[in-house]
């Protein structure tokens, strides 16, 4: 087994060895914070996403269309926040007056007034 490496031969033969020297490295460079550094610029990156992304779907699908399936995917995400959300979106000018009076939209927070 020598192709495997002097490391790997080590780290076989003294496995709580390993895990000890991993657990103190992640001790002394912080990784907890370093960890949660990553998961709230993770979280601020995904929301602008999210928004460039339904700007560019409205480009190639109609409004009506996607706000209902927005406001369907955002129910599974916030349960009972999803018509407040579309609402707004509606009021900040996202849609335009034809997709929020939309008589043929089978759901009520479509017919919410637009500016």
């Amino acid at each position: 087994m020598h192709f495997l490496g002097r490391q790997f031969t080590q780290v076989r033969q003294h496995p709580w060895a390993f895990v000890v020297r991993t657990l103190k490295g992640f001790r002394a460079n912080q990784g907890l914070l370093l960890a949660g550094a990553v998961a709230y610029y993770a979280l601020l990156s995904i929301v602008p996403m999210l928004i460039l992304t339904v700007i560019a779907l409205s480009h190639f699908v109609e409004q009506a269309a996607l706000l209902q399936t927005l406001g369907r995917y955002l129910e599974w995400l916030v349960p009972g926040q999803s018509k407040a959300i579309v609402a707004a979106m509606c009021l900040a000018g996202y849609c335009s007056a034809a997709c929020c009076f939309s008589a043929r939209s089978p759901s009520p927070y479509w017919r919410m007034p637009c500016q």
